[in-house]
C-alpha cells in the first residue's frame, strides 16, 4: 500500500490527473483511490496536488 501511495504522490507532483494516477497505480475506480489516498495522506489527491504546486511556486 505504501509503495502505491508513494508512487501516486510522485505522479501527482508531475501533474497527472487523479483518474490517470489511479489507473497507473492499479486502481480501476478513481473514487475508491481518492478514499484510500485520503486515509494514507490526510488529504485528497487534488488537494495534495494543489498543495505541492503551491509549495513549488514559492
Amino acid at each position: 500500500m505504501n509503495l502505491r501511495m508513494d508512487k501516486a504522490k510522485g505522479l501527482l507532483k508531475k501533474g497527472y490527473k487523479v483518474y490517470e494516477v489511479s489507473e497507473m497505480v492499479g486502481y480501476n475506480n478513481h473514487r475508491y483511490f481518492t478514499d484510500i489516498f485520503k486515509k494514507y495522506t490526510g488529504e485528497t489527491p487534488k488537494n495534495y496536488q494543489d498543495h505541492v504546486y503551491h509549495q513549488d511556486a514559492e
